[in-house]
């Protein structure tokens, strides 16, 4: 291992900025139902205010952005969403817990109009039920999804979300997909992470077998880093490939909004009201 981590020559907060817009396909842009498929592995588990998912974070990594493409996915049982702590997460049915696990600890008091949807729910399963304030309360607790995104617009089928469950090696693994190369500071923004020291143990554990990289990736960034064997390799080409000074602009609430955590700049909130170049 410290050999391989020998051999890493590591690049600016610029280029791997580079990288990492190109690893997330805002400078190739994916398309269709597959390209979708590819975006919703990679931001498994990452929190966005719900109008900004359709409005502006796949809009800029999928040509052509259709909706019901996304309703496929999730009717199809294959993703699912959920407000996990200020925004909606999607993810793949199976990772539904291993977000939810870090969740609100303590749920807020229920109304009797909310509970009793929850007994519904309970007693007899997944149910078709009208739009209501009980429902968004119990939407907004955590606690309920839709088969479809579009059951949070309109009436749908609605079941409760499953108990969470504590699953470190999900969100280490879903991490390395969305940026390729993982540090303690790169997660600054993710604010359903398990803790880095858990993180870390996997990560170590993933590079012992050889499935991960670690050495010193990007320079100032203090602390163990960590990649996918695709991403150094993809970092290097970025290094070797001069800039081209196109402007790229990125809404505030986008995963990519790394504005303060890579680079000096103050941080920008993350909203759908701001943007950033």
């Amino acid at each position: 291992m410290n050999r391989l981590r020998a051999e890493i020559e590591p690049v600016s907060p610029a280029d791997f900025t580079r990288f990492l817009f190109a690893w997330q396909h805002v400078t190739n842009k994916l398309t269709g139902v597959d390209g979708l498929r590819a975006i919703l592995h990679q931001l498994d588990g990452f929190e966005v205010p719900a109008a900004a998912w359709e409005r502006f974070v796949l809009p800029v990594r999928i040509d052509r952005y259709d909706p019901s493409q996304l309703d496929l996915l999730c009717l199809s049982g294959e993703f699912g969403w959920a407000q996990v702590s200020s925004g909606i997460a999607l993810f793949p049915r199976e990772h539904c817990a291993a977000w939810l696990s870090v969740a609100q600890a303590i749920l807020p008091a229920l109304s009797p109009d909310a509970l009793a949807i929850i007994d519904r729910l309970r007693a007899g399963g997944a149910s078709f039920l009208e739009q209501s304030d009980a429902l968004d309360e119990l939407v907004n607790a955590g606690l309920i999804t839709s088969d479809g995104f579009v059951g949070r617009r309109s009436a749908g089928r609605w079941s409760l979300l499953p108990d969470p469950t504590a699953d470190v090696d999900v969100q280490a693994r879903a991490f390395l997909r969305r940026y390729g190369i993982v540090f303690r500071r790169m997660l600054t923004r993710e604010s359903n992470a398990a803790p880095w020291r858990e993180l870390a143990r996997i990560y170590r554990r993933l590079e012992a077998r050889g499935e991960i990289r670690g050495g010193r990736f990007v320079n100032g960034m203090s602390g163990e880093q960590f990649a996918l064997p695709e991403a150094v390799e993809r970092l290097r080409e970025i290094r070797r490939t001069e800039r081209d000074g196109k402007l790229i602009i990125i809404n505030a609430a986008d995963p990519l909004n790394l504005a303060g955590i890579l680079t000096p700049d103050d941080r920008v909130r993350a909203i759908p009201a701001n943007r950033i170049a």
